[in-house]
């Protein structure tokens, strides 16, 4: 379970990058920061998608996506405050289960950017 949890978590980091390839103003730029979204795969259009609706991996693993707004510096290094930048998120991926009475949590982060300017 360990290890599907960190591949499932990694696969999230994997679909916020396709996201923003198919599109950084249809894709990233209309989430809400610090809203819990899940991540679904549309078999018809080939492509990922967010929704608010939770649905379990394989009854098991919930597995989430949040944005998180970056901030840069006057020197334009991430900074905990400064000047938003619109052209940079911070994902953070977490895939939680429950095994033996306990939750466990494996959790990802990874800075993205409007790297197609789309």
């Amino acid at each position: 379970q360990s290890t599907q949890a960190t591949l499932l978590a990694i696969e999230g980091l994997e679909a916020a990058r396709s996201l923003r390839d198919f599109g950084w103003q249809t894709n990233i730029a209309t989430l809400t920061a610090g809203t819990d979204y899940f991540l679904t795969f549309d078999a018809i259009n080939n492509r990922w998608t967010t929704t608010t609706n939770n649905a379990f991996i394989d009854g098991l693993f919930d597995r989430r996506l949040v944005k998180t707004a970056v901030c840069r510096d006057g020197s334009s290094n991430i900074a905990t405050c400064g000047t938003n930048d619109p052209n940079t998120i911070k994902i953070t991926v977490s895939v939680a289960w429950l095994a033996r009475g306990a939750t466990t949590t494996r959790v990802f982060e990874t800075y993205l950017t409007n790297l197609f300017n789309t």
